[in-house]
């Protein structure tokens, strides 16, 4: 199916796109999660619900660090 070539440039380029997707990703996850988790942590709930909110906001951010990465 894929040709040798095929295959080196896929395997080549995965890598930095994986890596630059996964930090830019954080890179802007981080004011979110100091701001929602502050309000969530102040009102007193625990490190489930806030982790599910918190891992409620990364599909938002793909959006834009895909094309990015």
């Amino acid at each position: 199916m894929f040709r040798t070539l095929d295959r080196y440039v896929i395997r080549e380029t995965l890598g930095p796109f994986v890596l630059a997707l996964a930090v830019l990703t954080f890179v802007l996850e981080i004011p979110p999660i100091i701001d929602q988790g502050e309000k969530l942590i102040a009102k007193g709930a625990s490190v489930l619900i806030v982790s599910k909110v918190l891992l409620t906001l990364v599909p938002q951010s793909l959006g834009i660090t895909i094309p990015i990465s």
